[in-house]
């Protein structure tokens, strides 16, 4: 009866410690495009394709950043930021876009350059920063099963709930068998 509550409170410990790690929240997307009337525009013009655009967090540090495509620039931010703002070309568009976990937000960017080179073409220039990757969630998977049939490289729990079955099982049977022999 030991081993059976023994391995009772190992599954049990295992399990809760599998559920206690929440995965990480999503991240905030900021999109542009020139299509929706969006994207970002320098001097009243669309961005060309091959100007950068970055994210820069409320503390100052760059946070993501993509190069317009086709007229669209999509950029990813941590949710752990609190609020970003958006430079075209190093050049800071106004306003502070807030972060929200999980959410999708267009955003228009318009910048403009110093008034004594209107004539003079814009150049892309090479992003401050690596493009932000969205990390990869970690923690059990949501497959309706609370996990317990995870295959998928996380603690497969189906085989230690079927164990842990088999084990109470038994424990009944032989505490069943030992209250049948001593009542003859």
């Amino acid at each position: 009866m030991a081993v059976v509550a023994s391995a009772a409170a190992l599954a049990l410990a295992l399990v809760t410690s599998a559920f206690a790690q929440a995965p990480p929240a999503p991240d905030h997307a900021f999109y542009g495009s020139a299509a929706d009337g969006s994207g970002a525009t320098i001097d009243g013009e669309p961005a060309p394709d091959g100007t950068v655009v970055t994210a820069t967090n409320q503390d100052g540090q760059a946070v993501g950043s993509d190069t317009v495509s086709g007229g669209i620039w999509m950029i990813n931010v941590g949710s752990d930021n609190a609020s970003v703002t958006f430079a075209v070309n190093g050049i800071a568009a106004e306003g502070s876009h807030g972060v929200t976990s999980g959410s999708v937000s267009e955003v228009t960017l318009a910048v403009t350059t110093a008034a004594d080179e209107p004539d003079e073409p814009v150049e892309p220039v090479e992003p401050p920063v690596e493009p932000v990757q969205p990390e990869t969630p970690t923690g059990l998977p949501n497959t309706g099963s609370g996990g317990l049939a995870d295959t998928s490289g996380g603690f497969p729990l189906l085989p230690v709930a079927l164990v842990i079955s088999a084990l109470v099982a038994l424990g009944g049977v032989a505490v069943t068998r030992r209250a049948g022999i001593g009542a003859r």
